[in-house]
């Protein structure tokens, strides 16, 4: 049996190769990123449960993604503490020696695993692009009354509509982080194979860069994709500086020609409302002469 590390960095050889110290700048630029990165996890959370723009689910996959990135990162962090000041503080190096123990498991090769970690993305990217063209199917035949077999509802075309919307969403992320996440699993498999111990930090190197790079990634395709974040952080900083938020707004332009403001709530219900007297409406009789 083998014993393997999720992830190790063999700082002894670094020392004897002399690449110690380019492994320590990388390493002060990382945990540079992680603490930013902790700054973006938060706020990422507070918008997804402020704004409210997403479905339960997509919230779900959120909290999902969002408690393992923030346990990768305090791991993270906790290495590079160890990384810098185990040989000075042998307690704080004992206290750790359980979670550290925790990164270990015992098996022939770990390479089945990152096989299966590689084909389970990949089932996941074709079955949201399976979902998106059922869903470009159900708009066409939606918008197309002639043409399709049944009616369709509002809410029913509506939920195609956020169907599309979370489809291609997760769509972007997987463009997006799919060299990062390939790139990861490659290096975090080197420990199988029989290369130096310079090739295996320079893996691990790559594979902690990785990571924070798919996580920051992540944030910032789901924040460029989703209008109700921008305006809630425009709301704050217009806040931060001391001006009045102002919430956004629909303009509609009356019957007698005055523009009228009402909030996207108003502007729902006055929809239906005019619709309704539309409907109910006495047909006026043209004058003939």
């Amino acid at each position: 049996m083998a014993r393997h590390y999720l992830i190790y960095y063999n700082g002894t050889q670094s020392r004897l190769d002399g690449t110690w110290s380019f492994y320590c700048a990388i390493t002060s630029v990382e945990l540079v990123g992680i603490i930013i990165n902790y700054f973006g996890l938060f706020f990422t959370t507070y918008l997804l449960l402020k704004t409210n723009a997403y479905h339960f689910n997509i919230r779900m996959i959120w909290g999902f993604i969002g408690v393992e990135y923030f346990t990768q990162l305090t791991d993270r962090t906790a290495q590079i503490f160890l990384i810098f000041n185990h040989e000075e503080d042998g307690q704080a190096f004992l206290a750790t020696s359980l979670i550290r123990c925790l990164l270990y498991f015992i098996v022939d090769s770990t390479v089945v695993l990152h096989i299966s970690m590689l084909v389970i993305n990949l089932i996941a990217s074709v079955m949201n692009l399976m979902i998106e063209k059922y869903n470009y199917r159900k708009l066409r035949e939606s918008t197309n009354l002639n043409k399709s077999r049944r009616g369709y509802s509002l809410a029913e075309r509506f939920q195609i509509s956020e169907n599309l919307r979370t489809c291609l969403l997760l769509k972007s992320v997987v463009n997006c982080v799919s060299v990062f996440n390939l790139l990861s699993t490659v290096t975090a498999a080197m420990d199988n194979f029989i290369v130096s111990i310079l090739w295996k930090n320079v893996a691990a190197t790559l594979f902690n860069i990785c990571v924070l790079t798919y996580g920051s990634l992540t944030m910032i395709v789901f924040y460029l994709h989703t209008e109700q974040w921008r305006n809630e952080t425009r709301r704050l900083l217009a806040k931060w500086r001391g001006k009045a938020a102002v919430a956004p707004r629909i303009l509609r332009s009356t019957t007698g020609g005055a523009e009228l403001m009402l909030s996207t709530e108003e502007q729902g219900h006055e929809y239906f409302v005019q619709l309704d007297r539309d409907w109910n409406a006495v047909p006026v009789q043209r004058i003939t002469k």
